[in-house]
């Protein structure tokens, strides 16, 4: 049998239940048999008792955010396996990178409006960075208020997630101490997230409450969180009656999105947030990040094994 290796940080291994899964696939009549993958021992030895791996699944962002010599030591370790091998990788580490700045992940966005020829208008953004006094300059003449102001660093722990609410440029200075800045038009999107889940040629739709729009919230002064306090419930004075019921796009529409991602990032396991403007019902892509915890994707199981057959067998 062909084997498949899985390195991830122990959080998201064990949020997407991979050793279970691994046994869940060692059961079967595969072609392959899953194991992990010990990123701190050379993978070269780990060989021994099954022979060398045909594919490896990784996920290094909370590597690749720290850029320490000991976390490039475990990046390195497994590039260089891959190099040395005929290893399938299945996302490669290169790729996964675009997903840990926001700044990075703006090019997506950008890129997705120029080539996009369907109902889409992801939002603008600028970077403030640290030192600058003023901020006025560096707002795009085609910005619109209000905004979400986000740190550049979108992954790799929990003060990654501090955000602010600003009704104006103005709250800028008072909304967060933090340099540089990632700040965000503020699309109004009646209260609903759309959490698209790629993996493979499966794309899945988890629908989620979210912010309300503006004009429901008391912006004198900006709405300081962080987003991973608010992933499945928000605070009572941010509850809306219409949260989490906007519906989502039509399938064909959603489709031209994830091929058109796809084929930028060349990853085969990424999740998106999907908003639908309420004011003109274009739609938007506000976030990217690799492989998400998948939660709420019933099949998830039976959809990595079609993904990795189709890995192998290219």
């Amino acid at each position: 049998k062909m084997i498949v290796g899985y390195t991830l940080s122990k959080s998201k291994t064990k949020t997407l239940q991979l050793e279970k899964f691994a046994t869940y696939c060692n059961n079967l009549s595969l072609k392959f048999r899953v194991k992990a993958i010990d990123i701190n021992r050379d993978i070269s030895q780990q060989e021994l008792e099954d022979g060398p791996f045909d594919l490896i699944i990784s996920r290094m962002t909370h590597l690749l955010v720290n850029d320490d010599p000991v976390s490039l030591e475990k990046i390195n370790r497994l590039t260089q396996y891959v190099q040395q091998t005929n290893c399938i990788e299945m996302d490669p580490i290169k790729n996964q990178s675009v997903a840990i700045y926001r700044d990075k992940m703006d090019e997506i966005f950008m890129y997705m409006n120029d080539h996009s020829s369907f109902n889409i208008r992801c939002p603008l953004s600028f970077i403030v960075p640290e030192n600058v006094s003023n901020i006025q300059s560096l707002i795009p003449p085609n910005f619109r208020f209000p905004a979400i102001i986000k740190t550049i660093r979108a992954s790799g722990g929990y003060d990654a997630h501090h955000m602010a609410l600003i009704n104006s440029a103005e709250q800028l200075s008072e909304a967060v101490d933090f340099r540089p800045l990632y700040v965000q038009e503020y699309i109004n999107h009646n209260a609903t997230i759309h959490k698209m889940y790629v993996c493979g040629k499966h794309t899945t739709a988890v629908t989620r409450i979210s912010f309300p729009n503006m004009s429901d919230l008391d912006t004198q002064h900006p709405i300081i969180f962080n987003s991973q306090d608010c992933k499945h419930e928000l605070p009572p004075h941010l509850q809306v009656e219409y949260a989490g019921k906007a519906p989502l796009p039509p399938q064909e529409e959603t489709d031209k999105v994830t091929e058109l991602l796809s084929e930028y990032l060349g990853m085969s396991m990424y999740g998106y947030d999907l908003i639908v403007d309420a004011v003109d019902g274009t739609f938007a892509v506000i976030d990217v990040n690799y492989f998400p915890d998948y939660k709420g994707v019933e099949n998830f199981f039976d959809q990595l094994i079609e993904n990795i057959e189709n890995h192998l067998h290219k």
